[in-house]
C-alpha cells in the first residue's frame, strides 16, 4: 500500500493529542530527545498538528493495535504504527515529507518548554577555583 493511499482514509477520528506520538509508552519524534511526554499544557497549545487515527483495536485491555496518519497545517508528514502491550512491542513510522516533518518539529520546539535543569557547575569568569589547572595527579605547569 502506499502512503498516498492510507492519507486518502476516511479516519475513525481526529485529535489534537500529539501525545499519541510522543507519550510515555511510545516515542515517534525521537528529535525532541528532551521530552518525555507531552503534557495537557503543550497538547493545549497545539492548533498545527491533526493526528488522524485509522484504527485503534484494544485487543485484550493490555494490548492493542493503532494505525495513525500525521498532518502538519493540513498537510500529511508522517504514518504511525503501534501494537502489542501497552502499543510498544511494534512501533514504526514513516515520514513521507522531511521538509514538513523538519518545520512540524521546529514548531513542537517554539510550543514545549525546555525545562532549565539546575547547573551546578557555572563559574564566573574571574572566580579563583582550587585545582583548576590540576587533576588526576597530574598539573599544567
Amino acid at each position: 500500500m502506499k502512503p498516498s493511499e492510507l492519507y486518502a482514509i476516511t479516519p475513525e477520528s481526529e485529535t489534537n493529542d500529539i501525545s499519541l506520538i510522543k507519550g510515555s509508552w511510545t516515542d515517534h519524534l525521537p528529535e525532541l530527545n528532551y521530552v518525555d511526554y507531552f503534557d495537557d499544557s503543550v497538547i493545549e497549545k497545539n492548533n498545527k498538528i491533526k493526528i488522524k487515527i485509522l484504527k485503534d483495536l484494544n485487543i485484550d485491555g493490555r494490548r492493542g493495535w493503532r494505525l495513525l496518519t500525521v498532518w502538519f497545517e493540513g498537510k500529511p508528514v508522517m504514518i504511525t504504527q503501534n501494537a502489542g502491550r501497552e502499543l510498544t512491542d511494534h512501533h514504526q513510522r514513516f515520514v513521507t515529507d522531511e521538509n514538513l516533518y523538519k518545520q512540524m518539529i521546529s514548531y513542537l520546539r517554539e510550543i514545549t518548554p525546555f525545562e532549565d535543569e539546575d547547573i551546578s557547575d557555572v563559574h564566573d569568569l574571574n572566580e579563583n577555583i582550587d585545582n583548576l589547572d590540576t587533576f588526576y595527579g597530574i598539573s599544567l605547569n
